[in-house]
């Protein structure tokens, strides 16, 4: 059946998703696949963002100068950023449990077991290790060149 019949069949007798799915079950499989593959790419640059809004926090919160006001604020921030972080690292999880049991989302086992738990865990620690790492050597060689320049003060 080529393209242009099946949506004239669609026009004709309009059914759900699900009917015109079930015929082409390999276009709904890549459809499924691209789209989780968007929401990880997603959920990276929202982690990655987070990871930058606590060390800006963090470091508000040292130059506070004894300003109780300004640490609250930053601390504040820092537990709301964990607090997303973390609904963001178990919503698949939750969603799963509660939508199909245990099955298969997005192409990956995101059922209600510890181990996908355990994996969405190390996933994101790993990206904020590799976000750090890079923030630690750019301090570094930023460290060096002033050694090197060496202030007279």
């Amino acid at each position: 059946m080529s393209d242009t019949s099946k949506v004239e069949n669609f026009v004709a007798n309009p059914g759900t998703a699900d009917d015109i799915l079930k015929e082409d079950s390999a276009v709904a499989t890549n459809i499924k696949s691209k789209l989780f593959d968007w929401i990880k790419f997603f959920e990276q640059i929202i982690a990655a963002f987070a990871v930058v809004i606590i060390i800006i926090s963090g470091a508000r919160m040292v130059m506070s100068a004894g300003n109780d006001n300004a640490r609250t604020n930053a601390v504040e921030t820092i537990q709301y950023v964990v607090i997303g972080l973390l609904v963001m690292v178990f919503a698949n999880t939750i969603v799963a449990a509660f939508y199909n049991k245990g099955g298969d989302v997005g192409g990956t086992n995101y059922g209600a077991n510890a181990d996908s738990v355990v994996d969405e865990i190390v996933g994101m620690t790993n990206f904020a290790l590799q976000i750090l790492a890079v923030l630690s050597v750019v301090m570094a060689i930023y460290g060096g060149y002033k050694y090197l320049v060496g202030d007279s003060e």
